[in-house]
């Protein structure tokens, strides 16, 4: 593995530290769209060596700590079809506490499997760590009980 990958893989890591890729990039002085290009799901650039000691100064993290596998964390996860695994499990709990704070008792399955789809579907399509608000979904899939 390259270091360049090891730099996203790490870097995507520290991401989830913070609530959302905005916040994450306030933290790192530069604007969303930037950040989005280094660790979104399909990065435009390579995380270079000035920008890797920045992530690390801003996350606490001793000079290097990018460029070296960390194994004992998890790691994001791909199917063979393109699937994150991350981001789906994230769509998954982002839905399911919409569909608790909007107080919807009884969701069929098939309206909350098509609620997280459209979820990860948009999220994917925004090209953003941070999961897009799940109640638009909700809404207009499912019409009340």
């Amino acid at each position: 593995m390259e270091v360049g990958d090891i730099r996203l893989e790490n870097a995507r890591q520290l991401s989830k530290t913070f609530n959302n890729l905005r916040e994450f990039s306030e933290a790192l002085g530069m604007a969303s769209s930037q950040l989005s290009q280094l660790i979104g799901p399909n990065p435009r650039r390579r995380i270079g060596a000035t920008v890797a000691r920045r992530i690390e100064e801003a996350c606490n993290k001793e000079k290097g700590w990018l460029d070296v596998m960390h194994s004992n964390e998890a790691s994001t996860v791909t199917t063979g079809n393109g699937i994150n695994i991350d981001l789906l499990v994230a769509c998954i709990s982002a839905v399911e506490k919409k569909i608790e704070d909007l107080g919807i008792k009884k969701m069929p399955t098939d309206a909350r499997a098509r609620a997280i789809a459209t979820v990860y579907a948009y999220t994917e399509q925004a090209n953003t760590t941070e999961v897009v608000d799940p109640a638009f979904a909700i809404r207009m899939i499912y019409q009340g009980e």
